[in-house]
């Protein structure tokens, strides 16, 4: 059931598996009634629209917030916005940078997309830490 509903309202398998088990917990929890009823309810039904439509709300108002953080970032001037992380292996990488990178570096967005480092190269020695 959550592929057909992914499909209907264009939500990708793991949110729609995500919803689904926080739909089956509700009604463990929340209902009263066993995780896996023998006859559907239409209470149930009810539950899992709204919270479904709640779901494709928060995503869109998700998506518009997006957009304008990264209209603001990319027109910011002489200034660049990012998010950073350095995984398990402590390796550096952006999850985000916006396009004044290129303005101020001459580093591509994909560049330090792709490699974190091509920017860390520019920074003068004498600058870093010791």
């Amino acid at each position: 059931m959550p592929n057909v509903l992914g499909r209907v309202f264009g939500l990708s398998n793991t949110l729609m598996l995500d919803l689904w088990r926080a739909v089956r917990r509700f009604d463990a929890s929340g209902l009263g009634q066993s995780a896996r009823p023998t006859r559907p309810s239409k209470k149930r039904a009810v539950v899992f629209a709204d919270r479904l439509t709640d779901l494709v709300a928060e995503q869109e108002r998700l998506r518009q917030s997006e957009a304008t953080l990264r209209a603001a970032g990319d027109n910011l001037p002489d200034s660049v916005l990012y998010r950073f992380e350095r995984d398990a292996a402590w390796n550096p990488r952006f999850l985000y940078i916006s396009a004044g990178v290129e303005n101020l570096t001459g580093v591509t967005v994909e560049e330090a997309m792709a490699d974190a480092r091509a920017l860390h190269a520019q920074v003068l020695p004498e600058s870093l830490p010791k």
